[in-house]
């Protein structure tokens, strides 16, 4: 390591200690030939960037829950890979008031959402204020243990701010999370920021809470190393590789069934010479998570057949017959609607004090009654509009042959626009791709990042049975 070790031990700013870690990956590419460190530290300097940038961040917005260092390890997760941490009272007593903070925030929207019968007037307008002055003054007193916490840690103390441990640690972890991953960049990313932060590990890595980190990460790496040094990875990358093998479509067409892989088919000819493809199984598996294979599906939002296209959508692809009617507008008027009152009732909860708790309480239930009203309107609606599309029947969604080739071209425009990443092109497909350019990657959606992970379950699943 190359770290001066007269100075390890000694007490100093976590972020002056923190920040010697940019400085030591820096002074690499000073010591020793570009090319030989280039590829490997845009990894790990990328990691290193973000978390400095995060912990910053949590400090200022008062979302730091002592997270430390070069990694941004949580007590519990560095305990857990045998380096000394510092857990004492002020922290332990933090995390209870952080959960006692949360338990009051979720009891003021109960009592904002209610339906219940008040027993006196204005019972559950009262409860509302009780709860969030009860949830402003635990947080505060949670961040003034946390914060506390934060002062007294050293690098002697807890070796989550000696530098030299923690780039030996994340060299560990990343080997272990990317072999985990099969050497998918984006699952290994996920898997490593997961093992950080102590979060339960399952199948699916993905989740809202790491996705901007993964963003953030592949893309830096993906823009400046190397394309010898990316082969090694899983970008998601999907090309046009020739002719599909006659077992490939002999299994699709098992799997989808004879006359709706007629369709499939026709989509895939037709488009052949394309720059990028789209594996047959990969379009199923897309096919499956939207409807199900059921032609007749219609979603809560208005998305119709098997490949679940919105009506705007479906004008952009040329369809023709696209049955809109009143209710389908006033249902989505509803749903925007919906979620401004709820929103306006949930940020009123940390702004209410002693001497606003009458009026911001009764504006907070009423924002929020209103809130789940509008929601019974906008599901009365979309039930509406389902009905009359189906009784009318001559929405060209509702077509399995129209559905298949339209949203065949539609997820292959998606595949080009994201020049052949799969998880940006499905991110795209269910989300927009305005959205995947706003965040720059898949969008902290939780329906994105989940049907993200589900379409690709099924592929992989599909392309098991398929090996077998």
């Amino acid at each position: 390591m190359f770290f001066n070790k007269s100075i390890m031990g000694k007490k100093f700013h976590p972020f002056f200690l923190m920040n010697t870690a940019v400085v030591f990956i820096l002074a690499l590419s000073f010591f020793f030939p570009l090319h030989a460190f280039a590829d490997e530290d845009v990894l790990r300097k990328s990691i290193i960037d973000w978390n400095l940038r995060r912990h910053k961040k949590s400090m200022a917005d008062g979302t730091y829950r002592g997270e430390e260092g070069i990694l941004r390890l949580s007590p519990e997760a560095g305990n857990s890979f045998g380096i000394k941490v510092v857990l004492n009272k002020d922290y332990l007593d933090a995390i209870e008031l952080f959960k006692e903070a949360e338990s009051h925030f979720k009891a003021a929207i109960e009592a904002m959402s209610t339906q219940k019968r008040e027993k006196l007037q204005g019972e559950h307008s009262i409860n509302v204020v009780q709860e969030a002055l009860q949830y402003n003054k635990v947080l505060l007193a949670a961040h003034e243990k946390i914060m506390n916490y934060h002062s007294k840690l050293t690098s002697k103390l807890d070796e989550r701010l000696n530098n030299a441990v923690c780039l030996e640690l994340l060299e560990k972890m990343l080997e272990e999370s990317l072999d985990a991953a099969g050497f998918n960049l984006r699952d290994a990313l996920a898997l490593f920021y997961n093992r950080c932060k102590g979060l339960e590990l399952d199948s699916e890595f993905l989740n809202t809470e790491n996705i901007s980190f993964i963003n953030y990460v592949f893309n830096e790496v993906t823009g400046n190393a190397s394309g010898n040094y990316l082969n090694r990875f899983d970008l998601d990358l999907m090309y046009n590789n020739g002719k599909i093998s006659d077992s490939r479509l002999r299994f699709a067409e098992k799997i989808l069934g004879s006359k709706h892989f007629t369709f499939l088919k026709s989509a895939l000819e037709a488009h052949r010479d394309s720059e990028y493809s789209i594996d047959p199984l990969l379009f199923i598996a897309l096919m499956k998570k939207e409807s199900w294979f059921n032609p007749f599906a219609v979603s809560g939002v208005g998305a119709v057949g098997l490949t679940q296209i919105m009506p705007d959508t479906a004008k952009n692809l040329g369809m023709k017959n696209i049955f809109l009617s009143s209710s389908f507008r006033q249902a989505r008027s509803f749903l925007k609607r919906e979620k401004e009152l709820r929103n306006m009732a949930l940020n009123l909860i940390p702004r209410i004090k002693e001497e606003n708790s009458n009026e911001y309480g009764k504006k907070a239930r009423e924002f929020m009654q209103k809130s789940i009203e509008t929601g019974h309107k906008r599901v009365k609606m979309f039930s509406k509009y389902r009905q009359e599309l189906l009784i009318d029947g001559t929405d060209d969604r509702l077509n399995p042959q129209k559905a298949i080739e339209h949203g065949f071209r539609y997820f292959l425009k998606m595949i080009q626009i994201q020049k052949g990443d799969i998880s940006l092109a499905l991110a795209s497909y269910n989300a927009g791709p305005h959205s995947v350019n706003r965040y720059k990657g898949i969008p902290p959606y939780s329906e994105t990042v989940s049907f993200r992970n589900i379409v690709l379950r099924y592929y992989k699943d599909y392309l098991r049975d398929l090996n077998k």
